[in-house]
This record gives structure tokens, C-alpha cells and sequence, in this order.
């Protein structure tokens, strides 16, 4: 009776240990699978980077417009004088010209990037520039640590394009002064976060 009562509770044992398991497995599946909770807060945290990282950008944008309003006030002047892809993109890689105002230095060259004319033709830019979150928000810490497209999980800032035939017959690539401002996840795909326009006119 006794080695009959010692095998009916080590076959009980195995049944629970077996039913532990299961239990484990499903929570653990439940936390860490495509719909678990991991997944989920991850998901909400890269949509508040982006939205995050596209509103700030854009109200530097905007804010430049408004002090090229400011210039241009009172004059017979086009605002694209004094806002245009050159000028935009001088002043958000802290390159302008002004010594009292250079930059933010959010933006930096993507290694991979060509150069492509601007909308007035006065010069080049480059077609894509990798965004430094932090110099937008110190909210965005965990996403865009990425340095260039290769390295994946990285904002970025790109030129919309038009091919331009010549009156020789030759093909270039032109500014239309619009920009995308893009995610690039951990798997390199792409995701559009905000379109804004770095060359404006009086008659825009």
C-alpha cells in the first residue's frame, strides 16, 4: 500500500510540475510574444519617438518661417530669400553663417547620401541627413541611436525629388524643396513620420 501511495503522489507531482510548465509557457508567451506586453510598450515608446521627434522638427521649421517673415516684412523681397533647402539646411547642421545664431546641430550627412541641386538652382544639398534626436528632445532616448541607414533605427530627414532633363539632353536630380522626415526600425524598414517644406514662396 505504501509504494502504491508513494506512486500515486510522485505521478500527482509530475502532473503539476507538467501543469507549471504549460501555465509558465502561456504567460511568458503572453509577455514576450507579438501581442504580448513587451511588444505593446515597445510599440507605444517608438510611436512617441517619432511623434515625438517629427513635431519638434517641424516647429523649428515653422519657426524659422516665421522670423523669414519677419526679415522680409515691409520689403518687395521673396521668402524664399531668406528661407530656402540651403539656408534650412546650413542652420539645422549648425552651419549657417551667423555668428550669434549658427545652428542646432541636429542634422549630419548620411554616409550613402548624393548630392542633389536645390529648387533655386544656386547650389547643392544632400538628398539624406541622419536626425540626432536628442538635440530635438531629451524625451527620445531610446530610439534613433542609429548613425547612418546601415545601421538601422535611425530618424532621418529626405529630400523629395524630381529628375530635371537639361538642354543638353542630360538628367539631373533636383529638390522640391519638400522633405520627409522618416523612421528606420531595427529590421531597416521604413516608416514616413511628417512631410515638411524647407522652400517656401511668396505664392506658396
Amino acid at each position: 500500500m505504501k509504494k502504491r501511495k508513494n506512486g500515486g503522489s510522485l505521478f500527482l507531482i509530475i502532473i503539476a510540475l507538467i501543469i507549471i510548465a504549460i501555465i509558465a509557457v502561456i504567460a511568458i508567451s503572453k509577455i514576450t510574444g507579438d501581442d504580448g506586453v513587451i511588444t505593446k510598450v515597445n510599440k507605444v515608446e517608438v510611436e512617441y519617438s517619432k511623434a515625438e521627434v517629427g513635431e519638434k522638427l517641424v516647429a523649428i521649421v515653422h519657426g524659422e518661417v516665421v522670423k523669414a517673415s519677419e526679415k522680409i516684412s515691409g520689403t518687395s523681397n521673396d521668402i524664399s530669400t531668406v528661407f530656402n533647402e540651403k539656408i534650412l539646411i546650413s542652420f539645422l547642421t549648425g552651419t549657417l553663417e551667423n555668428e550669434e545664431n549658427p545652428g542646432i546641430e541636429c542634422l549630419t550627412v548620411e554616409p550613402s547620401a548624393t548630392q542633389i541641386r536645390t529648387v533655386l538652382e544656386d547650389g547643392e544639398i544632400s538628398n539624406i541627413y541622419i536626425i540626432n534626436p536628442k538635440a530635438l528632445s531629451d524625451k527620445v532616448d531610446i530610439y534613433g541611436k542609429g548613425k547612418s541607414l546601415e545601421d538601422k533605427d535611425v530618424f532621418t530627414l529626405e529630400a523629395i525629388t524630381e529628375e530635371i532633363t537639361a538642354e543638353d539632353g542630360s538628367i539631373y536630380t533636383k529638390s522640391t524643396g519638400k522633405f520627409e522626415i522618416k523612421y528606420y526600425d531595427y529590421e531597416g524598414k521604413s516608416s514616413v513620420i511628417e512631410t515638411v517644406d524647407l522652400y517656401l514662396t511668396n505664392q506658396s
